[in-house]
Order: structure tokens, then C-alpha cells, then sequence
């Protein structure tokens, strides 16, 4: 299944990371090219810290981050990739922190890891409220869940990967 969520910079779409179906279905909506990976949301980060070869230093400065944020990482050994995945495209992995973005009440009922990327087509403008989502994706709304609140017009969230084992951030995108 395919859910609509809104989020702490605006709508997001995603899907379990072992949802093969929902996997692709996002990329057909959203227009998307398939050489493009999708970010994975995490639960929290104990699960960025089992899933990544982040080190404690790197993950203790992530947790006072001030902004919304998505790391760019390599993975551990522990986090299973879905066999359907090119391996060749998801060399890093973009994670996300779900207890960061997403009101908790929400995610009770969800299972994580989460494939997500922005609710919108492809290079167009992001979606901050259900009306938008229902308009834009209209023939696509009949498997699909929408979680219904506005969500305030905000910055994307910086995008960024640390130096090697050192704090440097390198920048993919810096909004804030």
C-alpha cells in the first residue's frame, strides 16, 4: 500500500521497503526515472545507528541537528536490502528519522523501514495539504491512504553525508 503522509517540511508518499508493487508505483506516479533512489525512513535513531556505518560521534551530532534533515550514508551489514533493489543506484542510502518528522500518533500502526520521497511529480512544486494530493493524483488515489492535515509551508530538508568518520558535512542540498 501506498500511503500520502504529511511530514515536517511537507507530503510525503511512501511505501514499505518490502513492498516491491509500491516500490515501483511510486516512481509511475510521481513520474520519477528509476536511476533516482528513494530516501528510506527510519523509525528512530537506534535504527540509523544499526542500519548505517554511522559512528556514535556522528549520530550524537545528528540527534542535535537543528534543522529537518536526510543523511546520506552507506549501510551495515545488518540492514537487508529488498532483492528487488539495483544495488548499483543504492550504493548510499538517504535515511530519514521518523520520531523527527512525523507526529508519532500517525506511525503506531505502520511497520517501518519506509521507502519515501516528496509527494509531488517530479520536479515540480511540493504538496502541503490532502486537496493537493487528491487533485494532482486523482487517478492514482483509488490504492492509496491519505492522512489528512495541512501541513505548514516549510523548507525541504538538508541533504547531506558526513567526510569520511569525522563530523564534516558535505552538502547535497542546504536549505536552512
Amino acid at each position: 500500500m501506498i500511503y500520502f503522509i504529511p511530514t515536517d517540511t511537507y507530503y510525503w508518499i511512501w511505501c514499505n521497503i518490502y513492498d516491491k508493487s509500491g516500490y515501483f508505483e511510486i516512481y509511475k506516479i510521481k513520474n520519477r526515472p528509476l536511476e533516482k533512489p528513494l530516501a528510506i525512513l527510519l523509525k528512530d535513531f537506534e535504527e540509523l545507528e544499526k542500519y548505517s556505518n554511522l559512528n556514535t560521534k556522528q549520530i550524537d551530532f545528528l540527534k542535535k541537528y537543528p534543522h529537518p534533515f536526510t543523511i546520506l550514508t552507506e549501510t551495515s551489514r545488518e540492514f537487508i536490502f529488498p532483492k528487488f533493489l539495483d544495488k548499483n543506484i543504492y550504493v548510499k542510502i538517504a535515511f530519514r528519522i521518523w520520531e523527527l518528522a512525523v507526529k508519532n500518533e500517525v506511525l503506531n500502526k505502520i511497520e517501518l523501514p519506509f521507502f519515501l520521497t516528496s509527494a509531488n511529480i517530479s520536479d515540480e512544486k511540493e504538496l502541503y495539504n490532502s486537496d493537493e494530493i487528491k487533485e494532482i493524483f486523482v487517478d492514482f488515489l483509488e490504492d492509496v491512504a491519505i492522512i489528512d492535515w495541512e501541513v505548514p509551508v516549510s523548507k525541504s530538508s538538508d541533504i547531506f553525508e558526513f567526510e569520511w568518520e569525522t563530523l564534516n558535512l558535505i552538502y547535497l542540498r542546504k536549505n536552512y
